[in-house]
């Protein structure tokens, strides 16, 4: 009787475990029906994709040092949307912080913080673009908007954590909101602050790109113009340069936060850095 039992519980486990992936199936055929996928498309374009994959084995080495400046412009997008972008979620967080401010402003704040992340970077850009016009000042106008959405978050939810004898201790001997913050706030959370704007860079670089490719310029408005021109082996030396871009953000981002965890972990444990 137990063994049965058991064999019937045991039974039953695998189950649960098999029927959500045989949901899957035809949710996939479904799926694929629904965007009309088809295979025979590779077989009618197999002439067209070797011809561009001998194009993209020649790239363009000759353009590569107007790639690298196309990058460099990417990559200061990417810097002044972070710096302003980290400025901007910092007076968000303040506001959606319980400890920091009172009720109506938390819910204020928090509101316009989540309705900034159902936002996509490229709608803001499509939007600053109609108002400003062509060009980098809409990219890093984007790109400080679209942080507000994470950093924001990120920052508040840091700021909630600081211990609340930390907060009274400041305003029982008169300080004022600004004084609160500037000694009370920002070395609480001076280590959460440097990492997550280090992760936000990551990210924001990735993002420059995609802004460069709709008209912020940089590297990805020079993968555009060559898609358009049908250059190819153009297309490669900007596509190598993206990926050599992006890896090497990648591994500073790590880099920095590791080194600033490592502070914080040795002044944890002498007092000192």
């Amino acid at each position: 009787m137990e063994t049965f039992s058991y064999r019937k519980y045991k039974s039953r486990k695998q189950w649960r475990r098999i029927w959500p992936s045989l949901l899957m199936v035809p949710l996939l055929i479904f799926s694929a029906w629904i965007v009309e996928f088809d295979m025979r498309v590779f077989e009618q374009k197999n002439i067209r994709i070797l011809r561009l994959l001998s194009d993209f084995l020649y790239p363009a080495w000759e353009i590569l040092p107007d790639m690298l400046i196309a990058a460099s412009k990417t990559v200061l997008l990417a810097i002044l949307g972070t710096v302003f972008g980290s400025i901007l979620s910092f007076i968000f967080a303040v506001y959606a912080a319980d400890n920091l401010s009172p009720r109506w402003a938390n819910n204020i704040s928090r509101i316009l913080i989540a309705l900034e992340r159902s936002i996509s970077e490229v709608l803001i850009i499509l939007v600053l673009i109609v108002i400003f016009g062509l060009g980098m000042f809409p990219g890093v106008v984007a790109i400080a908007i679209s942080c507000i959405g994470m950093l924001g978050k990120l920052y508040a939810d840091a700021m909630e954590e600081i211990p609340e004898s930390t907060i009274q201790g400041l305003r029982s001997v008169g300080a004022t909101r600004l004084q609160v913050i500037l000694f009370g706030v920002i070395p609480e959370i001076a280590t959460s602050l440097i990492t997550n704007t280090i992760l936000r860079f990551e990210i924001n670089i990735r993002t420059s790109v995609l802004l460069g490719a709709i008209g912020a310029g940089g590297i990805g408005y020079e993968l555009v113009k060559a898609y358009n021109y049908l250059a190819y082996s153009e297309m490669a030396v900007a596509i190598l340069t993206i990926l050599a871009l992006v890896f090497a953000s990648e591994q500073l981002s790590d880099y920095w936060r590791k080194s600033v965890d490592g502070k914080e972990t040795f002044r944890n444990a002498s007092g000192e850095f």
